[in-house]
């Protein structure tokens, strides 16, 4: 017997109502949270470019993803390869890594495209860090390409990081970015879509910093950590009392 289910977005509570047949106020969304106070934008970001190669004047992009099938990365790399033949000094940092025993892995893939098509300038991998809100300070836009997420964390956190974001128009992401306000919701097999949404936030400083304020205003509306622990604490008291 189950007193509450929590699920991190409606969509899923949702799905999870419809397979159990669940009536009720026993399932309940309690969105996921993060410590805003890490990413306080206070970073020397001149400092952290240089220590990984990047020039000042670059517009960099950014995606922070563990190298699975599932986090579409083909579809990023695509698309940039594009945009390097159109806007100079542009660089791609991937953050993340592929474990060996995954048969999703995909780094092998990600790296052999980069290698093949002359990108090993313009894109770099970090492999895994726990400077995230370092990275993220040295970011322009932030973008995560995958074909289905649950709430990703990555996601909230860059825009707690003041980032304009763009992700695909899947579970999880569409529950964080809100299209023309933060950021852009595009197709996740759209080569088209996907770029036209990146080239209007390379072509558009203005926009870059009006995206990034209102994602800042959103992760901290919605998704700190504060919320988040009120939110199971009233679970828990109204569950103790009844």
């Amino acid at each position: 017997h189950l007193d509450a289910i929590t699920t991190v977005t409606d969509e899923i509570a949702l799905a999870i109502q419809k397979k159990f047949f669940l009536r009720g106020p026993r399932i309940m969304t309690i969105k996921n949270g993060i410590d805003l106070n890490r990413f306080n934008l206070s970073h020397n970001k001149t400092f952290i470019r240089d220590s990984i190669g990047i020039e000042p004047d670059s517009i960099v992009i950014g995606m922070v993803a563990n190298f699975r099938k599932i986090k579409n990365h083909m579809l990023l790399l695509k698309v940039f390869k594009y945009l390097l033949s159109q806007y100079s000094g542009l660089k791609l940092i991937l953050v993340g890594q592929g474990f060996t025993d995954d048969p999703e892995n995909s780094e092998e893939d990600i790296r052999g495209f980069v290698q093949n098509n002359d990108m090993n300038e313009n894109v770099i991998f970090t492999g895994f860090r726990r400077d995230i809100p370092e990275l993220l300070a040295i970011m322009d836009i932030f973008c995560l390409t995958s074909f289905n997420e649950g709430l990703p964390i990555s996601l909230i956190e860059a825009m707690a990081a003041g980032l304009p974001v763009v992700g695909t128009n899947v579970a999880g992401i569409r529950d964080v970015i809100k299209s023309g306000f933060n950021g852009f919701l595009v197709d996740f097999f759209s080569f088209d879509k996907l770029q036209n949404a990146l080239r209007a936030l390379l072509d558009n400083k203005e926009m870059r910093v009006t995206f990034g304020n209102n994602s800042r205003v959103l992760a901290t509306e919605s998704f700190s950590l504060r919320f988040c622990v009120d939110r199971y604490q009233d679970l828990f008291q109204r569950l103790y009392y009844n």
